[in-house]
């Protein structure tokens, strides 16, 4: 009885631990590391979670950096569980444009994906003013500015 008892506590305690969010801090390529609420917290941004393995991942960047300089909302473009000289490889190697770089984030221990629901990559995350809007695994454009000039 003792043990359930105990393996019941361990459970609680794991549950409310899970349920309460980590602390999500994103580190920069430039070095420099923010809180992901307080990146998120006014206007409209899409963030996407993403990963160097993933193949659809690559090909959303390689999309994104083409219109980098021509996006009307914030972008911010988080790789979840890797190590930064991986993520900078990769960068290198996919010949990603500097306007790119400045939207990588890392959340090194994946907290801001837990947070965030993420199962499956690539994953957008349409956020205005902190609150989820949508989710979706391919970003249209043109979409993203109906869905952010709906209530305006």
């Amino acid at each position: 009885m003792q043990k359930i008892s105990k393996f019941l506590m361990v459970l609680l305690i794991s549950l409310c631990m899970s349920f309460s969010g980590y602390t999500q801090i994103l580190e920069f390529l430039s070095g420099d590391s923010y809180n992901m609420e307080d990146l998120i917290q006014e206007g409209d941004m899409v963030v996407l979670f993403w990963t160097t393995w993933c193949p659809y991942c690559a090909k959303e960047l390689k999309r994104l950096d083409l219109e980098c300089g021509n996006l009307n909302f914030k972008l911010l473009a988080v790789n979840l569980r890797e190590d930064k000289n991986k993520v900078l490889k990769f960068i290198e190697s996919a010949g990603l444009s500097d306007c790119l770089k400045g939207k990588i984030a890392i959340d090194s221990l994946g907290s801001a994906g837990t947070n965030y629901g993420i199962v499956g990559l690539p994953t957008y995350v349409f956020l205005h003013n902190g609150a989820i809007i949508k989710r979706t695994n391919f970003l249209d454009i043109d979409e993203v500015t109906r869905i952010f000039n709906k209530g305006k």
